[in-house]
């Protein structure tokens, strides 16, 4: 099953990509197939998702992008 962790907080600065790295780190059980991350500093925003993959039949790499970039988001269902 996937897993994914993230935070809201004015201070999300350039080391929040290690915090987001290791709280995956401490989930990549749940998701071996894949990982990935987004920070945003100037939104206090830190997100990250591990994945596995079972029966893939398109692209779930994630996070997600809007067509125009303007929205991101991590997703699991």
């Amino acid at each position: 099953m996937c897993g994914i962790v993230g935070f809201l907080d004015p201070a999300v600065n350039s080391e929040s990509t290690q915090v987001i790295q290791s709280m995956m780190d401490s989930i990549k059980h749940r998701g071996p197939d894949d990982q990935n991350h987004y920070v945003k500093p100037e939104h206090g925003l830190a997100f990250g998702h591990v994945r596995l993959s079972i029966i893939d039949i398109s692209n779930g790499a994630q996070p997600m992008f809007s067509p125009d970039g303007r929205y991101v988001m991590i997703y699991n269902g």
